[in-house]
């Protein structure tokens, strides 16, 4: 299975699976509120995602599965993997963590909050916070990529998400 990031596309694993499917069976959902999949009518939990990615796999899978998560797609492998309620062969996480410092779980606190409120200029912000000067000179689509990094979820969705990994537990 492979879980994308949040709030990354479900595109980003277009080249991998490519690479894999003639290879393996793959179970590549997409996070409730990303591409064609409706936003939940509730705000995410973590549990709640855990739960759905479980649904997958028993819906799926007879045997025990891999799990591959990007970023905070690695934090769902864990976490399904550490719930216990289906059989697991294996964790990868790519780029993803397991626990959270409390600064990082405060500065997601406050882009939740900013996210809602819709503070004016916040892309702008966060496009040239996140990305360095010699990255944009270059890679001059680097911009276009991260708004399509910053649309891939519904409106609200990743504000929800990062309220989700702020008061996540540590898998550690």
């Amino acid at each position: 299975m492979l879980i994308h990031g949040s709030p990354s596309p479900l595109s980003y694993f277009g080249p991998l699976v490519k690479a894999l499917s003639p290879h393996f069976r793959l179970l590549v959902p997409e996070l409730p509120g990303y591409g064609k999949t409706p936003r939940s009518p509730t705000p995410l939990s973590l549990q709640t995602t855990a739960g759905l990615l479980e649904s997958v796999i028993l819906q799926r899978q007879n045997q025990p599965v891999t799990l591959v998560g990007y970023s905070g797609g690695g934090y769902h492998a864990l976490h399904v993997a550490v719930r216990g309620n289906v059989p697991v062969r294996g964790v990868y996480v790519l780029s993803g963590f397991a626990s959270l410092p409390e600064d990082v779980r405060s500065f997601q606190q406050q882009a939740a909050s900013a996210l809602r409120a819709n503070v004016p200029g916040l892309r702008e912000a966060f496009a040239n916070g996140a990305v360095g000067a010699t990255t944009k000179i270059g890679n001059p689509g680097i911009l276009d990529l991260l708004s399509t990094w910053l649309d891939a979820p519904a409106p609200g969705v990743l504000a929800d998400e990062l309220d989700a990994f702020s008061r996540s537990p540590s898998l550690l």
